[in-house]
């Protein structure tokens, strides 16, 4: 029954399964160097309405005219599917964008290239349901050439490591919100019926 049960998706059998292959992978690559979780919140993305059924000319697309946030998150309900696909395309242009990931089907070979934070040794994925059927997916990663958590300690320590990972970021993050001042940012009133993001 135990081997049997392996194959069915979240079983104990197939948890069981799962965790001894993490941790061959760990032997394999040493210890996982990333833990990404991808929530991408579908009730709220004009591309998960078209996918819901919805009217909505994406070429001519203007955020505050549509339906409420209650009722783009009653279209999901109606319609898991078009969550789901929203949920799947979202998933696999980060994986292939960032990432460099691509064929992550079961069962098919794996394509790397260089993402943002460098090559994919290895990876490993499971997709879950929260409370309300939004989908999400916890990954955890293995980068080529990084080094082991003592000798990134050890570098995280020194001013010329601060001063490049600080450049990375600054090189990789921006934000600009019509060119207004932090403190404006704050003062801008928050909509709790969020209009399309």
């Amino acid at each position: 029954m135990h081997a049997a049960s392996v194959w069915i998706p979240h079983t104990d059998a197939a948890l069981y399964a799962l965790r001894s292959f993490i941790w061959s992978d760990i032997a394999a690559c040493g210890p996982l160097s990333l833990w990404i979780t991808l929530n991408p919140l579908d009730i709220h993305n004009p591309v998960a309405q078209v996918l819901a059924g919805q009217d909505i000319d994406l070429d001519k697309f203007d955020n505050e005219v549509g339906p409420s946030s209650m009722e783009r998150a009653a279209n999901i309900a109606k319609d898991l599917v078009a969550g789901s696909l929203y949920c799947h395309h979202v998933m696999q242009a980060v994986l292939e964008g960032l990432f460099g990931i691509k064929g992550v089907q079961r069962g098919s070979h794996v394509h790397r290239q260089p993402g943002v934070l460098g090559l994919v040794e290895g990876y490993v994925g499971m997709i879950e349901a929260q409370g309300w059927g939004t989908l999400h997916l916890h990954i955890i990663m293995w980068l080529t050439n990084t080094p082991m958590s003592s000798k990134l300690a050890a570098a995280l320590q020194t001013i010329d490591f601060q001063e490049r990972v600080a450049k990375y970021i600054a090189t990789c993050i921006h934000a600009d919100i019509d060119k207004l001042s932090d403190e404006a940012v704050r003062h801008i009133p928050k909509d709790c019926n969020i209009g399309y993001n």
